[in-house]
């Protein structure tokens, strides 16, 4: 029998997913301005030498509240996202054209497929510290919702209404 993973990293993985599916000009009704050239679940790296839009899913704390056979989680993530400019580009519009298109990648799927109760975006952060070098930076933070069985965090708690 196959060791399934828990819904923890399930939930990473569709998240990942989610941002690979962002492409440019999809859907055609109203689309998205910029695909990711890469997404990652390390974290980015000072001095690296790739070009475009880079973002890494950078996994945090993990808040659980037991129930009655459950264990109501919260998991914090933090979408971290580098940008190298053209020589014409406006950086604070490059990061907000960035956060406008992350934000509604999320929120096409803020179950990730059925996975957790509610994708949450509690804030963000924009870095203009590296203009020079023709590259910015900025942070999307989120919190991820969901409950498993409290012996086994592999099970999904079905039918029960998040608190």
């Amino acid at each position: 029998m196959a060791i399934v993973k828990s819904i923890r990293e399930r939930a990473l993985e569709a998240l990942v997913d989610v941002l690979r599916d962002q492409k440019k000009g999809v859907p055609t009704a109203d689309p998205f301005s910029f695909s990711w050239d890469a997404v990652q679940r390390e974290p980015l790296i000072d001095g690296d030498s790739r070009r475009g839009r880079i973002i890494a899913v950078m996994e945090g704390d993990e808040n659980k509240q037991p129930g009655v056979g459950f264990m109501s989680v919260d998991l914090e993530v933090e979408l971290n996202f580098r940008i190298f400019l053209e020589a014409r580009d406006n950086p604070y519009e490059a990061l907000n054209e960035t956060l406008l298109n992350l934000q509604r990648a999320i929120r096409q799927d803020i179950q990730l497929g059925g996975l957790v109760y509610n994708v949450i975006e509690t804030g963000n952060t924009l870095d203009v510290t590296d203009f020079a070098e023709r590259q910015v930076e900025g942070s999307l933070f989120l919190l991820i919702r969901y409950k498993h069985f409290q012996d086994d965090p592999r099970e999904i708690r079905q039918g029960v209404v998040p608190a």
